[in-house]
């Protein structure tokens, strides 16, 4: 694919698809720089185009810089200020770079719709989560997995259940998880960890 495209011409009028497969080609090969350069290219060319914006972030996101997809994120509402998606992504890298008060500044502007939203519920919950708001933040986590069952996910619900003194749920929670997600040696380590203390056999088990 990166043979095919990086030396065609690129203008106003190329697909988003050539030029998400030429990002996306350079990322899968760990060639970051190149793609980061392909997005900042499209970018340039392109600045009302929602998805190059995306893609940049995902793959700042992706490389742990979540000051620089803050800023991306920022630069494209300048473009789209009316963009649900990039207001939404702005509160998630707010809460990632530890901005907590600004973080929930932007989710309390969004609409009704938007905040019944499970994404932006489980952004909610993660704010409360820094607040000790335990409870509170309960439902919004659990519906947050449910969307992105993801290892961080399933150790902030993890770990939630416990601090509650919730240890039956928590540890039937974890073992239903590594039963769909058999691979999640992530999980998995935290589970035989965690059971320590709470069932020597079943920490064995999953060592």
């Amino acid at each position: 694919v990166i043979s095919l495209l990086k030396d065609i011409k690129s203008d106003g009028s190329t697909s988003a698809t050539q030029w998400a497969l030429l990002g996306s080609s350079y990322s899968s090969l760990k060639q970051n720089k190149k793609a980061m350069a392909v997005y900042d290219n499209w970018i340039e060319i392109q600045p009302k185009q929602r998805l190059a914006w995306v893609n940049k972030a995902s793959l700042q996101e992706h490389l742990t810089d979540y000051v620089g997809a803050l800023t991306t994120v920022e630069k494209a509402l300048i473009e789209a200020p009316d963009d649900s998606q990039f207001s939404i992504l702005r509160a998630h890298y707010l809460i990632l770079t530890k901005k907590f008060n600004q973080a929930q500044m932007q989710i309390s502007s969004l609409s009704n719709e938007q905040l019944r939203l499970p994404l932006v519920q489980g952004l909610q919950a993660k704010i409360w989560l820094t607040e000790g708001k335990l409870q509170q933040a309960l439902s919004g986590l659990e519906g947050l997995y449910n969307l992105l069952p993801s290892p961080y996910n399933a150790a902030l619900l993890f770990s939630s259940y416990r601090r509650l003194g919730q240890e039956e749920i928590a540890f039937s929670f974890i073992q239903k998880h590594i039963e769909f997600f058999p691979a999640d040696n992530i999980t998995r380590q935290l589970l035989a960890e965690s059971a320590i203390t709470y069932n020597k056999p079943l920490a064995k088990q999953h060592y």
